[in-house]
């Protein structure tokens, strides 16, 4: 809701918050949504370069367990900072 407000200074916190809890719970593929849930906000940010949103999007990809679901939305984001 924060990002949607356009605060994307509360959305990193809550999704850096959020991915502390799952990483603590075990819950790996809801922590490397995360890292899909960064790029997003990487690339709306104003001052944000399309390589932190590469990084965030690739983390998720080489994370060992990420669900093929969560690679393939971390694949749209690599994707749409090429195109």
């Amino acid at each position: 809701m924060a990002e949607e407000s356009g605060d994307l200074s509360a959305a990193l916190y809550w999704t850096d918050r959020v991915q502390q809890w799952f990483s603590v719970a075990r819950w790996q593929a809801m922590a490397s949504y995360t890292h899909v849930r960064r790029s997003m906000l990487a690339i709306s940010a104003c001052s944000a370069t399309g390589l932190a949103a590469a990084e965030q999007a690739l983390l998720a990809l080489n994370t060992p367990g990420t669900p093929l679901r969560i690679c393939g939305l971390a694949a749209k984001q690599a994707a749409s900072l090429i195109g």
